[in-house]
């Protein structure tokens, strides 16, 4: 019941009403208006990352940033802005840089290829502990790049956890076995945990391959 203090005259009890049974319509056109909308913002932003690429480059990045969340290009442009502004920020590029990663993260948290840059900038930052958390995220999420595994044996390798330190690397020499520095990584990681037969094994292995190569 209506309070007399807020009472409606019979005038705004017949907008009202006619409101709230064109409240679809309405929303319906708004919705309608609001989808171009964005995407012009987007285009926009974009537009101008273009016209900076040849310039300055994390400026570009920073414009990617303004791409809608609803866009459908929106986490591989965060993605590449990320990258942008890591190499090209300036001293305080990769902590901008990983905001940017977090912000993608968000958005598509099963993107494999997000998880494994983040981790990363994170081991370049000195947060092991992180690094590992995320590389082991893109491993889970069928990240193939080679160098995941090579990113997290060091991680790992850091933190004195080195028996996981060289599973990774074994992952590693496993998904680029035509390396030989791959090998002789891993001929390192064996002699970290004390298995210096093993590691001349690989070595030996370093040295046939790197034989065949030059064939």
């Amino acid at each position: 019941m209506i309070e007399p203090s807020v009472r409606l005259t019979c005038r705004e009890r017949r907008v009202l009403a006619t409101l709230m049974r064109r409240a679809p319509a309405l929303a319906a056109a708004a919705a309608s208006l609001w989808w171009p909308v964005t995407l012009m913002r987007s285009d926009i932003a974009l537009n101008e990352a273009g016209a900076l690429w040849g310039g300055d480059r994390a400026a570009s990045g920073r414009a990617r940033v303004r791409t809608s969340v609803w866009h459908p290009d929106a986490v591989w442009q965060r993605y590449y802005a990320a990258s942008l502004i890591d190499r090209h920020g300036g001293p305080a590029g990769p902590q901008e840089a990983l905001a940017v990663y977090s912000e993608a993260e968000a958005l598509a948290p099963r993107k494999a290829y997000v998880r494994a840059s983040k981790g990363e900038l994170l081991a370049r930052l000195g947060r092991w502990e992180e690094a590992v958390e995320s590389l082991r995220s893109a491993v889970r999420l069928g990240h193939r790049e080679p160098a995941v595994h090579y990113e997290l044996a060091e991680a790992l390798a850091v933190l004195g956890r080195k028996q996981e330190a060289l599973d990774a690397a074994k992952r590693y020499a496993a998904a680029k076995p035509a390396d030989p520095a791959a090998w002789t990584y891993l001929a390192d990681r064996f002699k970290s945990v004390g298995r210096p037969a093993a590691a001349r094994r690989m070595l030996a292995r370093a040295r046939r391959v790197r034989d065949v190569a030059r064939r």
